[in-house]
């Protein structure tokens, strides 16, 4: 995992709570919840995947806060997130 700047890694640890919390209450699983987004079927989630996801999810977050949580699941710096 690459170093990401403490103040985006906490917006990330916080938007993904907020995240986890939407998931919880619906009752989705993870990788449901990621092929769900997959609209590609790639296997990767991307920026524009990531944000409707969550939007369909009624889980809105900050433009500051999406790039926070793709900056910190992003291990391989390409732009998209892989399970």
């Amino acid at each position: 995992r690459r170093v990401i700047e403490a103040e985006s890694k906490e917006d990330a640890t916080k938007a993904l709570a907020k995240i986890h919390e939407q998931m919880s209450a619906s009752r989705t699983r993870t990788t449901d919840w990621f092929y769900k987004m997959d609209s590609s079927r790639d296997g990767k989630i991307s920026r524009a995947e990531l944000k409707k996801g969550l939007k369909d999810m009624s889980c809105n977050l900050s433009a500051s806060d999406l790039k926070a949580v793709l900056q910190y699941l992003d291990d391989d710096n390409s732009g998209s997130v892989s399970l």
